[in-house]
């Protein structure tokens, strides 16, 4: 219901979402819509980074403001035409199922989402954490304390009710979104009915959303093209947003080589061009704010292997192979994919311009594979 207010009241320009989704399934729907500043995070410790970002964005703002002697967003905002600046846009972080993230990575998550709690306001960043489980070790004394609103539905004991509201009442609840409310600057509950959002009201106005922006990612990469809403209308049938948005989903490349053969086919363009537009537009699906490009969410630390000097690593077949189906490939995409630290990644990328298998380093470009399937298998053979 909160999300369903935000996306109808709202362009994606004012509020920009984060959405950690532990148990990948509720908050799967909204994948591709404008509004996402990162990809819906399935992984807890991806989710502990993005809240250690959030974090650093929110430090960010404050020395802005500090520097133009304003207190919050809204005074920001109110003058920011006067300085020639842009408005900074408002952000809400929502976690579904909370209790997953404290009982895997409570010292990771309890600090950083606390002080998001405790200043976020003020800089316009803002937290809907959502939990089946409200005990005292998920629901903690400092985060409790720092929520100024609360909602509970109905729990099954007087205990779950006062972890939730600080006093009994929300197990005599009749369920079906009978819930108790408690308002900001207030610490008497309210009871309301919440209102039903079904899985067909969201998906469709996920779908108007994804089309909107699909159609402007489209027309922006290929040029103004009357078949432009044909081709949309394919990949969003098809189920192929995420395949356009994310590349660490099970058979994202296949899934990604589907979706140009059909934008291909509407646009007519040649399957190679819209293969290689695709993967830009994959690349820059979100639109990151100013203060992600000074704190970037980083990838989560994996233990390195210690390789020996002037032996090739493990994974370099694998790799080898990953950037030859797609063409090009770069240190960060083997991070992403091998779940691998940057410098590893960054070493394997040496070892395969080493062997020939990718074009020399060019800046911050990604590396295109310069031999075949074929030729990489000749290669692998040797090693």
């Amino acid at each position: 219901s909160i999300l369903s207010c935000l996306l109808m009241r709202n362009s994606p320009r004012p509020p920009r979402l984060v959405l950690v989704d532990p148990k990948r399934v509720e908050l799967s729907f909204y994948e591709g819509i404008p509004h996402l500043l990162l990809p819906v995070i399935k992984e807890r410790k991806q989710a502990a980074e993005a809240l250690k970002a959030a974090v650093r964005w929110m430090d960010i703002r404050y020395a802005h403001f500090a520097k133009e002697g304003v207190r919050d967003i809204e005074s920001h905002n109110a003058t920011a035409p006067e300085r020639g600046d842009e408005p900074l846009p408002y952000l809400v972080i929502v976690i579904d199922e909370f209790a997953d993230l404290m009982l895997t990575l409570k010292k990771e998550i309890e600090e950083p989402l606390a002080r998001l709690a405790q200043m976020g306001r003020a800089t316009g960043i803002h937290l809907v954490v959502a939990t089946q489980r409200p005990s005292v070790d998920v629901i903690t004394g400092i985060i409790k304390a720092n929520f100024p609103v609360r909602i509970a539905f109905k729990v099954p004991s007087r205990v779950d009710s006062k972890t939730i509201l600080d006093e009994i009442g929300a197990e005599k609840l009749l369920g079906k979104g009978d819930m108790l409310f408690i308002p900001p600057g207030s610490a008497e509950p309210q009871r309301f009915h919440g209102p039903f959002v079904s899985d067909k009201e969201t998906a469709a106005l996920v779908a108007q959303w994804g089309a909107e922006y699909l159609s402007y990612r489209l027309a922006r990469a290929f040029g103004p093209n009357p078949a432009v809403a044909e081709a949309v209308d394919k990949l969003l049938s098809l189920g192929l947003v995420s395949a356009l948005s994310r590349s660490d989903e099970p058979a994202a490349e296949e899934r990604l080589q589907v979706a140009a053969e059909r934008v291909a086919a509407s646009l007519g363009v040649p399957l190679s061009e819209a293969l290689e537009k695709l993967r830009e537009i994959r690349e820059s699906y979100y639109e990151p704010i100013e203060e992600m490009l000074e704190a970037p969410v980083e990838e989560p630390a994996e233990a390195e292997i210690t390789v020996p000097e002037g032996d090739y690593d493990p994974l370099l077949p694998e790799a080898a192979r990953l950037i030859v189906a797609r063409g090009q490939g770069s240190a960060t995409m083997l991070q992403r994919k091998l779940k691998i630290g940057f410098a590893r990644a960054a070493r394997i990328m040496d070892q395969l311009e080493e062997l020939g298998i990718v074009e020399p380093e060019q800046g911050t470009k990604s590396r295109k594979a310069i031999v075949g399937p074929e030729e990489l298998d000749r290669i692998l053979r040797q090693l």
